[in-house]
């Protein structure tokens, strides 16, 4: 009945970088039009020995064969992915109104911290 493409799950973490490699990274991304995780995922990958590449970018971190998730290869849906795209697009047309944020993440860190508390 319904196509859906699910996102593998991500476990988030933070490194830290000097500002050249951040700069290198960002530059690269960029080329590639990918996002600076990403091109950390990829190469990870690759210095892991599951990565392949293929085509015109073999040799490089521009294109993976197929995505990946804990070194294994999967195959793209593609037609839940077109599905997926018109969808995206169809909700980017809606009228939402554009409101300011009236917090911080501090904020948000601060009410959790604080109701935690009262439940010690």
């Amino acid at each position: 009945m319904y196509n859906v493409m699910y996102m593998a799950r991500k476990i988030r973490t933070q490194i830290y970088l000097d500002p050249e490699q951040d700069k290198m990274l960002r530059e690269r991304a960029g080329e590639l039009g990918i996002s600076k995780a990403e091109l950390i995922r990829r190469l990870i990958a690759q210095a892991t020995g599951s990565y392949e590449p293929t085509g015109v970018a073999a040799g490089s971190i521009a294109e993976p064969a197929a995505p990946y998730q804990a070194g294994r290869r999967h195959q793209i849906d593609k037609q839940a992915w077109e599905e997926s795209k018109k969808l995206i697009k169809e909700r980017m047309k809606l009228k939402v109104p554009r409101t300011p944020r009236t917090w911080t993440r501090d904020d948000l860190y601060e009410e959790r911290f604080a109701r935690i508390s009262h439940r010690q």
